[in-house]
């Protein structure tokens, strides 16, 4: 497996998070979100069918994801940055 820890700078993004996980990943095991939603309670999570490399694979069920995802944030029509927080 490879090794990417990237946990402390996940306490310093200040823009909302999707976290889009693949049922059937063998890469990033499911423990990974529980970790992610100790430092980010708030997380958005999308569960959807697939192996690792969701965005390859399953293309338009991940763009589905984000679209309501982002059609779901407060933004402002002119700088497309988030209102709220």
């Amino acid at each position: 497996m490879i090794d990417c820890e990237v946990l402390a700078e996940l306490d310093e993004i200040t823009a909302p998070i999707l976290y889009i996980q693949a049922e059937q990943d063998r890469l990033v095991g499911a423990s990974c979100l529980e970790e992610i939603r100790r430092i980010r309670p708030q997380v958005a999570v999308s569960k959807l069918e697939g192996p690792h490399l969701l965005l390859q694979r399953e293309p338009r069920q991940a763009a589905e994801v984000i679209s309501e995802f982002l059609r779901g944030l407060d933004l402002d029509p002119i700088t497309h940055r988030n209102i709220v927080g």
